[in-house]
This record gives C-alpha cells, structure tokens and sequence, in this order.
C-alpha cells in the first residue's frame, strides 16, 4: 500500500511540475516576434488624422507628412514643421 502511495505521489508530482513550467514557458514565448510600438493620438501631438506619407532618414528620424505640415519624430519629441499656404 505505501508503495501505491509513493508512485502516486512522484507522478502526481510531476504532472504539478510540467503543468507549471509550460504556464511559465507559455508566458514567455508570448512576447517572442511581437514589436514594441506606441500609438499617438492626434490630439496628443496637435495633428491631423490623416497621414499621407511616412519615411526614415539615415539616423533613424521619422517623418510624417499631413494636411498640417511635416512632423519630425526623434523617438520620444514631436516637431512641427508647418506648412506654408499655398507651397506643396
């Protein structure tokens, strides 16, 4: 009898430990491929809704062209370049 008790006990305490490794792992692989991106709202960087174009020079600047201007973004600022009536 004690012998039944002790094989129960190391399997069930192995279907316990893989259980939670694979909750563990799970977590985990979770994050693996997803990119880490931020949304602004218009209304954060005083913008227009629509975007038109978007491009990236050699140092890694973004530039983003809409009915109100050019917005330059260094990674954590906003810059406006307004546009001028009439210059397209």
């Amino acid at each position: 009898m004690k012998f039944k008790i002790m094989i129960f006990r190391r399997i069930l305490f192995t279907i316990i430990l893989l259980s939670l490794s694979s909750l563990l792992f799970s977590q985990y692989v979770k994050n693996i491929g997803t990119p880490l991106y931020e949304n602004y709202l218009p209304e954060e960087i005083n913008s227009h809704p629509q975007t038109w174009q978007i491009t990236q020079d050699s140092l890694g600047l973004l530039y983003f062209a809409n009915q109100q201007g050019i917005y330059l973004f260094d990674g954590s600022n906003w810059t406006n370049f307004f546009a001028i009536q009439g210059v397209r």
